[in-house]
């Protein structure tokens, strides 16, 4: 009986460290090109986490991210709640462990050694993959997630119902979305006492350029008309989601009904500068940006 637990063991622990020595295989598969300046890939994803949640979060003075802060239910509205920021804490540990799953990585900026700006970002350079695909990247993100942080963010009351529920939908815009190759940008986020400095515009620039190259699509979600148009800045449109053309998704909750009507899915289709790479790129994106201040 000894022997056989001893063997069990032993395969998860092998089985647990191949799936470790893949995702390491797959994250440094892309090239990520020439890093703006001040901007880093962080060799480990989970210096973002303090970061993330704090941001998403929210204060007195910086809005939380709606989404969340709808799935975080009133029982959990209070900004400084402990249990708050430690749900979201865990969801952003599961959403980075699962871009690095999936070959994907973490722009960041740091300000005295703390990262203070974050943009996960996941390349699918076959499009998403399909049920199999799904759950072995799901298997390989959960596997380090369990083990050091335990898997109760699925079963929070409330949060575990409305995160649950919201996530098929999700999914499912995605698909319809992007069909072939493509850039997933997310989860994204700036502390709250660094936001308004331009610390993601860097980090955008230089997603929005490598697709350029590659000539693939850029996806990503938000929540909230105000987050919606600043990403609409960096050439991201509202593609809708499943039913529908155009317009935010209906998020509900399957306990109360309650539902959360702001949750966007947004393209930012390759543009005519594709072909020019890093700097190059960059700079003809900076010149549209500054003529759109300028209202040229």
């Amino acid at each position: 009986m000894r022997r056989g637990a001893k063997l069990l063991a032993a395969a998860s622990g092998a089985a647990i460290y191949a799936a470790w020595r893949l995702w390491r295989t797959r994250r440094t598969a892309f090239d990520w090109g020439e890093l703006p300046e001040g901007v880093e890939l962080l060799e480990d994803m989970d210096d973002a986490v303090g970061c993330l949640a704090a941001a998403w979060t929210g204060t007195a003075d910086a809005d939380p991210e709606r989404g969340f802060d709808w799935m975080l239910g009133p029982e959990l509205a209070a900004k400084d709640d402990p249990e708050r920021l430690r749900l979201l804490a865990w969801c952003q540990r599961f959403f980075i462990g699962l871009a690095g799953a999936s070959g994907g990585a973490v722009l960041a900026v740091r300000r005295g050694g703390d990262v203070v700006a974050a943009v996960g970002v996941v390349p699918y350079a076959r499009g998403l993959p399909g049920p199999v695909g799904d759950l072995l990247t799901l298997a390989r993100a959960l596997a380090p997630l369990a083990l050091r942080h335990g898997l109760g963010g699925f079963a929070a009351p409330g949060f575990g119902d409305r995160f649950r529920a919201a996530w098929p939908l999700v999914d499912e815009a995605h698909r319809k979305a992007c069909a072939g190759p493509h850039l997933h940008v997310g989860p994204v986020g700036v502390r709250p006492e660094s936001q308004g400095r331009k610390l993601l515009s860097p980090m955008l620039r230089h997603v929005g350029a490598l697709a350029d190259g590659a000539g693939w699509q850029c996806y990503l979600e938000c929540s909230g008309p105000r987050n919606a148009a600043i990403y609409g800045h960096f050439g991201y449109v509202d593609v809708g989601g499943p039913g529908l053309e155009r317009g935010p998704m209906t998020l509900t909750c399957p306990l109360t009904g309650d539902t959360f009507d702001s949750f966007w899915s947004m393209v930012r289709e390759p543009t005519a500068c594709a072909g020019n790479t890093g700097s190059d790129a960059i700079a003809i994106e900076e010149k549209k940006e500054e003529a759109e201040e300028r209202g040229d």
